[in-house]
């Protein structure tokens, strides 16, 4: 059985830097592909495709019966004798998720798809940086997305599950407000897209159960 522990993926990637790293890459879903096969002597060996801003990195790892990892390796010059690299580390992380128990074993992304949900969520973040400068306040938007890194994720997931309809609806209607100078209903359409968060970890519990511990 394939079971890579957290204690095994820390003893692998043991630069604190590049776990981080790894851990952003897992968030984003930069893991793109997956392959697994085994042979005779029962070794599991893991294929990836991290996919980065199109530039495209191929990590692999083998893992032995008592899934230790006995070897890495990487296409990328960040990976070293002493610690795997952010890819490798993102593809362990992608394959404790996926918990496979039957192989051989495939994971690929629908990038078409995806791409539309990454242009999506750029779109949604500069409509919210938009407000904040607008309203002179482009210290706080800093702030906040100094935080961002543990919504990101929510966020594309929600558009996995949910209309991205109800976010755009959102702006528009938020948009009008500030045209009519209406704050009131302003105020009120804000908090109600705050809100959405909140709906929208309902619905990622239910379509991805397996990112939530029990």
């Amino acid at each position: 059985m394939l079971f890579i522990t957290d204690n095994e993926f820390e003893r692998v990637v043991s630069r604190a830097r590049n776990r981080d790293i790894a851990r952003e890459y897992y968030r984003r879903d930069y893991v793109v592909n997956v392959s697994i096969t085994t042979d005779n002597r029962g070794y599991y060996h893991i294929s990836g495709k991290v996919m980065i801003n199109g530039n495209i990195y191929l990590p692999r790892v083998l893992v032995n019966p008592n899934s230790k990892i006995v070897s890495t390796d990487c296409n990328c010059i960040y990976a070293d004798e002493y610690t795997a690299c952010g890819h490798i580390g993102a593809l362990i992380l992608k394959v404790q998720e996926l918990s496979p128990n039957t192989f051989p074993y495939r994971y690929a992304v629908d990038l078409q798809k995806r791409a539309q949900e990454e242009k999506i969520f750029e779109l949604d973040k500069g409509f919210h940086r938009l407000l904040y400068v607008q309203c002179g306040c482009p210290y706080w938007y800093d702030l906040v997305e100094n935080l961002a890194p543990h919504f990101d994720r929510t966020t594309i997931l929600s558009f996995r599950c949910r209309p991205a309809k109800t976010i755009y609806e959102d702006h528009v209607s938020l948009l009008k407000a500030i045209e009519q100078k209406d704050a009131a209903a302003a105020h009120r359409i804000a908090g109600q897209h705050m809100q959405r968060y909140t709906e929208n970890l309902s619905a990622i519990r239910e379509a991805f159960p397996h990112y939530f511990k029990a």
